[in-house]
């Protein structure tokens, strides 16, 4: 019932609309014919007889015979002044119905907005969920080790540059690893991880200087830990595999 009530409801809006054009057109035109009206509104003359029929009968448009330019009887329609009052109902009814539907759109964008930032929402959370369980597939033992004050105090003495791999990074799981690598080498703790050997992953993001490899044992490389402290984090990046084999190898000395 609601969806024909809605429907019927569209076809009289729509009929309205229609009505209201053409009492503009005729307005504007002193004298219109009805294919004037069918080029103007793009749409067939059939339908344009249709809705002029039904203006004459309710006396708001008058029809009135003419000579054309090929001296062929025709009509011309007029705006009478019961047509002008209706074309000013018209014209209110159209515009109430605009705010109306502009009111409904403002309000469908506004929900629509909420709806995307809801989806971004979740999506920044599932980002945040992977690296926290990236993270402590490499560092289990992060969320007890995050609450103690010894953490926390070697924390506040770093530059921002390592304190905010934990502190406001929530979704980069390497940097927040390489701050516990730094932290559990500086503490002397043991390392659960494949790099415990690597003193300063996390050192690399403060290091800018560029780094001299001298040191050689045959065709492999003997690294220095002092080196590895100075590598940028693009370089450690690169020399990540490398590193780990050199530590597996013994090929890190303490110099």
């Amino acid at each position: 019932m609601n969806q024909k009530r809605n429907y019927n409801s569209l076809i009289k809006e729509n009929n309205q609309t229609k009505d209201l054009e053409i009492l503009r057109f005729l307005e504007e035109k002193q004298k219109v014919s009805q294919r004037d009206l069918s080029e103007h509104l793009g749409v067939s003359l059939g339908k344009v007889n249709f809705i002029l029929k039904a203006l004459i009968e309710k006396g708001i448009v008058k029809a009135r015979n003419f000579k054309n330019n090929k001296n062929k009887r025709a009509y011309a329609y007029y705006l009478t002044p019961a047509g002008i009052k209706e074309k000013a109902i018209l014209t209110v009814n159209f515009f109430k119905r605009k705010m109306t539907e502009y009111d409904d759109l403002r309000k469908e964008l506004e929900e629509l907005e909420s709806e995307v930032k809801g989806l971004k929402q979740k999506e920044q959370d599932l980002i945040r969920e992977s690296a926290q369980t990236e993270l402590l597939s490499v560092h289990p033992d992060f969320l007890d080790i995050k609450e103690t004050d010894e953490f926390n105090a070697w924390l506040s003495d770093q530059p921002a540059s390592i304190s905010d791999g934990i502190t406001k990074n929530g979704t980069d799981a390497k940097w927040a690893v390489r701050v516990m690598d730094l932290y559990k080498s500086d503490a002397g703790k043991a390392n659960t991880t494949s790099r415990s050997d690597l003193k300063s992953a996390a050192q690399a993001v403060t290091k800018t200087k560029p780094v001299q490899y001298t040191a050689k044992a045959g065709n492999k490389k003997i690294w220095k830990q002092s080196e590895i402290s100075k590598l940028k984090p693009n370089e450690f990046e690169s020399l990540e595999k490398e590193l780990d084999l050199a530590a597996k190898e013994g090929r890190i000395s303490s110099g």
